[in-house]
């Protein structure tokens, strides 16, 4: 009797053994289908945010024509006068002690030096500002990091024809963020807010300090947002904009982005033609 209920019992810790062994391998084989699944998402999602990165520096593209086209017009112009001075002096050689004609020379060749450093700035920042990289999160500035994107967004001439207001808190307002991928979001808030106001109107971008959490907020006195539109102004592919104006991703880019932080994005809108606030909270570094 006692052999037959150790036979059971053997046989059951067997069974057990046997179901524990099958339901960790199991558990080991989902888990590693998460992890690939989450794997597959990262890479998604870097890629979107690629996608939106560069849509949004082609909205860049007609400012920037025109203003590397303004300081490249004066190099050709100071360059032509250059040119035609020398020659003139060539011809005549006896002009060469005139001082009134070779006075020019360092003013114009400033004028050039200056017109093609502010070229290369303006060139450098987009490319600092598109250039894809890992995310990497350190900890930041998130003052600096506005900064760094009005550097950016500045060169569009409709930027010259608004009043925009830069409100910084003077506290430390540090994050642990990547540095990029937050670029991104408040690249796409100052640009969405650029088309709300349609080259008239106020923009503020101002950042503070609140407890635990550092919040930038950006503001414009544009077309405002439909109440009906707020619940799905982050949803994918979701846009306002005419066929062929916007792509639908840019705020779900932001939402994502600002979710991977540990922070969330919130839009406001007393309704159409009462502007809009997006504010961005993100945890402060400890």
């Amino acid at each position: 009797m006692v052999l037959k209920a150790a036979k059971i019992i053997n046989m059951r810790t067997k069974q057990l053994i046997d179901a524990r062994n099958t339901l960790e391998q199991k558990v080991e084989e989902r888990t590693l289908e998460i992890r690939e699944a989450y794997k597959k998402l990262q890479y998604t999602q870097r890629k979107l945010i690629q996608s939106e990165k560069l849509a949004s520096i082609g909205t860049l593209v007609t400012g920037l024509a025109h203003e590397i086209n303004n300081p490249l017009a004066s190099v050709a112009s100071c360059a032509e006068g250059l040119t035609g001075r020398l020659r003139t002096i060539l011809e005549h050689k006896e002009g060469c002690n005139d001082k009134g004609e070779w006075e020019v020379f360092p003013e114009y060749l400033k004028i050039i030096c200056d017109e093609t450093y502010r070229c290369k700035t303006i060139i450098s920042n987009l490319l600092n500002f598109s250039r894809q990289s890992e995310p990497e999160f350190i900890r930041i500035d998130i003052n600096r990091v506005v900064n760094d994107t009005l550097s950016v967004v500045r060169y569009q001439s409709q930027i010259k024809m608004q009043n925009i207001q830069l409100n910084l808190s003077e506290e430390p307002c540090e994050v642990i963020g990547d540095p990029q991928q937050l670029k991104q979001v408040f690249m796409n808030l100052i640009i969405n807010a650029l088309h709300a106001t349609n080259d008239h109107g106020d923009i503020s971008i101002s950042t503070c300090q609140k407890q635990t959490v550092v919040q930038v907020i950006v503001k414009d006195s544009g077309t405002g947002i439909k109440p009906e539109y707020l619940g799905k102004i982050f949803d994918p592919f979701f846009t306002t904009k005419p066929t062929g104006k916007g792509t639908g991703l840019g705020l779900a880019i932001c939402y994502g982005i600002i979710d991977v932080h540990g922070g969330r994005i919130e839009a406001h809108s007393e309704g159409t033609g009462k502007g809009a606030t997006f504010t961005v909270t993100l945890p402060l570094a400890t």
